[in-house]
């Protein structure tokens, strides 16, 4: 479906959305590489609250949001050239990004950067991604469950 996240009862209320997810029963609302594209001025808190808001109890939020809290200059080079092209972005700080996880249950490990969000503790996947800095992902990921 082609939507436009800024319309959220639109997209709740899509046909493609009616017709295939039972939104009474826990869903998964996937929102990475997302919310980093609404300025503050654009309402992005609301606007993962109301789409929170027609998701059952026990339905998760998954996110990813660049950060500049590890790599200030590089990160502030890649929003210049989006608004160049003339996408908008803000890079936001932890705090800032925990904001859309309040009033759900924060899945252990917590906001951490993505190749660090290790959930069972699995010594292979830190493995993998050793060679791999905080400063080249610059991000944080979360899961979080609606109570």
């Amino acid at each position: 479906m082609e939507a436009d996240v800024h319309d959220s009862g639109s997209v709740l209320a899509a046909p493609e959305v009616t017709a295939t997810l039972d939104l009474s029963r826990p869903v998964a609302l996937s929102l990475n590489a997302v919310l980093h594209f609404f300025p503050d001025d654009q309402g992005p808190y609301g606007i993962v609250a109301h789409l929170l808001s027609a998701l059952a109890p026990g339905s998760h939020l998954v996110l990813s949001h660049v950060t500049a809290d590890i790599d200030a200059e590089g990160i502030a080079r890649a929003v210049q050239v989006y608004e160049a092209s003339g996408i908008l972005a803000q890079a936001r700080p932890r705090a800032e990004v925990e904001r859309f996880l309040d009033g759900l249950e924060i899945v252990p490990p917590g906001l951490a950067v993505p190749h660090r969000w290790d959930a069972d503790g699995l010594a292979e996947a830190s493995r993998i991604t050793a060679d791999v800095s905080d400063a080249e992902v610059s991000c944080y990921v979360a899961m979080a469950r609606k109570p």
